[in-house]
C-alpha cells in the first residue's frame, strides 16, 4: 500500500488530505451538518483502505477532489454489506453521491455518523 497523504489539522481535529493512494478506498462513516437529510450537507467522511482498515477522516472537499482528479471511491456499510460507487456532482458546491440507484438515502446517508 503506497499513500502520499498529507495530515491537515482542523481544530482539535487531524484530517488527511488525500493526494494519491494505490488500493480502492471506501467511505465508511459520514458526518452530516443539520438537517443531514441530502447528500450536500455531508461536510466530513472517513474512509478506509478496503472495507476493513484503519479509518481516516477528510473533508467532504478533500474526498470530491480526489474522485474529480481520476479516483475511485466505493461507500461500505459495516452493518448490511452494501457497497456503491462514489461520485460529485455540483448545486453550486460540489458535493458527493452514488450511482447505485438515484435514491440518497440508501448509500452515503446511511452510512453510521462520527463526530
Amino acid at each position: 500500500m503506497v499513500s502520499n497523504n498529507i495530515t491537515v489539522g482542523v481544530g482539535n481535529l487531524a484530517h488527511t488530505k488525500l493526494t494519491e493512494w494505490s488500493n480502492m478506498i471506501y467511505i465508511r462513516r459520514v458526518r452530516v451538518a443539520y438537517p443531514g437529510t441530502r447528500n450536500e450537507h455531508i461536510t466530513d467522511v472517513q474512509y478506509s483502505d478496503g472495507t476493513g482498515g484503519i479509518l481516516k477522516a477528510v473533508t467532504r472537499a478533500s474526498m470530491v477532489e480526489y474522485i474529480d482528479n481520476g479516483n475511485s471511491v466505493r461507500t461500505h456499510n459495516d452493518h448490511t454489506g452494501a457497497q456503491a460507487e462514489v461520485i460529485t456532482r455540483s448545486n453550486g458546491v460540489r458535493y458527493l453521491t452514488t450511482i447505485a440507484n438515484e435514491r440518497e438515502s440508501d448509500n452515503l446517508l446511511a452510512l453510521p455518523r462520527f463526530q
